[in-house]
């Protein structure tokens, strides 16, 4: 009767040893598939980034920040900040979209808001 004890002890503890080894296995393989398909996305997404990279808007994109160029018929305003010293070779006067040249010595633009920078821009106050 202890022998039959013993080996039920046994195989009971030899089971259960066996089920959470199991439960172990297979709580790796969902966290192993959760990370098969971040990966997944994330691939897809640096695919989409590459095809992107390939495509004329990425390089016209580039050619404006990087050039500064721009497209026919495009005005372009540059408001520099303090650390920049603005140079474009007629003394300190600058042309705003329109052909109108204003004097940018009198402005600090740097110390102002945005709404005051259109405000100067616009309207030169």
């Amino acid at each position: 009767m202890i022998a039959i004890a013993i080996i039920f002890f046994l195989l009971t503890a030899s089971l259960f040893k066996e089920l959470f080894r199991s439960y172990q296995i297979n709580k790796e393989i969902n966290t192993l598939k959760e990370q098969i398909a971040q990966l997944e996305v994330d691939n897809q997404e640096f695919i989409e980034f590459v095809e992107y990279l390939k495509t004329n808007r990425y390089f016209e994109e580039q050619a404006r920040l990087k050039l500064g160029l721009k497209a026919p018929g495009e005005h372009v305003i540059v408001l520099k900040g303090e650390d920049e010293q603005i140079e474009n070779g007629d003394g300190g006067e600058t042309t705003f979209g329109w052909g109108e040249s204003r004097s940018i010595d009198s402005v600090d633009i740097a110390s102002m808001n945005n709404p005051k920078k259109w405000l100067v821009y616009f309207f030169g106050a």
